[in-house]
């Protein structure tokens, strides 16, 4: 009896200790960040649907937050993306007060005329553990290197550890990805398009002005006859 009372309460401790740590992922889809660099893509193989193309220079900041007054460690777990072309490399880095460069992560090489881009894959863990507390922190992904097609991210997996029970990690989403759309890009037809506005505002001024002018000199004019005539 003693002996099972005894085994008893030795599952009831590992019990009571599996409940106040907890280990959990978190995923942080591309789509739903933030970058004025990037290009949403309709993959259907992505996990919602969409990916995100990032070129050379360009990221994507992702965004998340931790409530609770808890110590948890953190990991990259794995990215998910696509390639079609040369390999390139994404560096992740976490912002908060400061910044904190998690580790950099070499995509496939390979490429099949573009039929790739719907090809996912997984980079497993990039970087170690580092601790996050309660508030709110940006995840940066960046192509530091990359070829002129670039690479599409669909999702990032944070595996977080050793937190309560009363801590939670969650997403935040923003979804502001540029579309290469005229109002927001950068090329010739957009400039002449905006020059051609600007140009039509100034001519339509000059004009009104011209016509204001032409009545106000024929109502001078004709007043001026008047008295004449008097």
């Amino acid at each position: 009896m003693k002996k099972a009372l005894f085994f008893v309460t030795i599952l009831m401790m590992l019990y009571v200790v599996a409940l106040s740590k907890g280990d959990f992922t978190v995923e942080l889809e591309a789509e739903d960040g933030i970058s004025t660099e990037a290009e949403k893509m309709y993959r259907s193989n992505a996990k919602n649907g969409i990916a995100v193309l990032i070129k050379q220079g360009a990221s994507i900041t992702l965004f998340f937050t931790m409530t609770g007054n808890d110590v948890c460690r953190m990991q990259v777990g794995n990215l998910h993306y696509s390639n079609d072309g040369e390999p390139d490399e994404l560096t992740l880095t976490l912002n908060k007060a400061s910044s904190n460069v998690l580790g950099s992560t070499r995509t496939r090489g390979a490429s099949s005329n573009g039929e790739l881009w719907n090809d996912f894959q997984d980079t497993g863990p990039v970087g170690g553990y580092t601790s996050i507390t309660e508030g709110l922190y940006n995840l940066v992904i960046e192509a530091t290197i990359a070829d002129e097609y670039g690479v599409e991210v669909d999702y990032v997996s944070l595996q977080i550890l050793d937190c309560n029970n009363s801590t939670s990690v969650s997403a935040v989403k923003s979804g502001y990805i540029r579309y290469l759309e005229c109002s927001v890009c950068a090329c010739d037809p957009c400039e002449k398009l905006e020059n051609y506005g600007v140009g039509t505002i100034v001519t339509g001024t000059i004009a009104c002005c011209i016509a204001i002018a032409a009545i106000c000199v024929t109502i001078i004019l004709k007043c001026w006859d008047r008295k004449r005539g008097n």
